[in-house]
């Protein structure tokens, strides 16, 4: 998660791929694999489709990286397209 956040991109894309994760971590891709399937299952990254291109978020209550007026847009967006409901 920590490598995630320090990989972070702006407006929250995580573009650092698994293969190099597990590189940097010295773990199995496979184990990176199981990572991100529970850190999508527990809403903390999103995954999200833009064309064909399938990539990660990470969820804004857990940290941010953009514009502040972004992040509101991006709550509500998430909210609408039932991704996560957050607290207010």
């Amino acid at each position: 998660m920590l490598l995630l956040m320090g990989n972070l991109e702006f407006e929250n894309y995580i573009t650092i791929k698994q293969v190099s994760i597990a590189e940097k971590l010295k773990i199995d891709k496979a184990d990176v694999s199981k990572a991100m399937k529970l850190l999508v299952n527990k809403s903390i990254i999103i995954k999200v489709k833009e064309g064909t291109t399938t990539g990660y978020k990470l969820n804004p209550t857990y940290g941010r990286k953009g514009k502040v007026e972004n992040m509101e847009k991006a709550k509500e967006q998430m909210e609408k397209d039932k991704i996560i409901n957050f607290p207010y």
